[in-house]
């Protein structure tokens, strides 16, 4: 009876406690946008996700971005802004130090603010992203990430927009 009292209180020394694995986090990046007729824009992007892991690799996420956007080269008081919301999952590659991952979101993007504060319109859209990257975790509760994705929308301009980025948060 000892020892299995030993073996007991050994065993639940080395495990953890169970937790809801809860992602708060930010990115910042660079965003190049083309549409079916007109130039590229690019311009910086900055969001916040929240997301919660459900086991196997996958965490459904929310995320919210503002993406700048204005001539290649261009002043930045002169950027076009947009904010997008979207719906999605990540999969998760192992639960290793460095974790590979891919994801996947429906966006809603609103309609393109010029610097005067007027809206473009017809601008506002659906629209669907995927996207890859690799996770770096520091003792399991503090990460940061590189990413990028690729985003179409669904109207008649028919914008896609490329992204590339750094980043971070933490897991509760």
């Amino acid at each position: 009876m000892k020892l299995m009292t030993a073996l007991s209180v050994l065993a639940l020394s080395f495990s953890t406690t169970a937790r809801a694995d809860i992602e708060l986090g930010g990115f910042a990046g660079y965003n190049v946008q083309s549409a079916k007729v007109g130039d590229s824009l690019s311009g910086p992007a900055v969001g916040l996700r929240a997301g919660m892991g459900v086991g196997l690799g996958l965490t459904p996420e929310i995320i919210i971005a503002r993406i700048s956007t204005g001539t290649i080269g261009g002043d930045e008081s002169q950027m076009n802004t947009q904010i997008k919301t979207g719906l999605g999952l990540r999969f998760y590659v192992g639960d290793f130090f460095l974790r590979p991952f891919a994801s996947a979101h429906l966006n809603y993007a609103m309609a393109v603010e010029t610097p005067d504060g007027q809206s473009v319109p017809d601008s506002a859209a659906t629209e669907f992203d995927i996207g890859a990257g690799i996770q770096l975790k520091f003792l399991d509760l503090i990460y940061t990430e590189l990413q990028g994705s690729y985003s179409r929308s669904f109207n008649e301009a028919e914008t896609a927009n490329m992204y590339g980025g750094i980043g971070f948060g933490v897991k509760l």
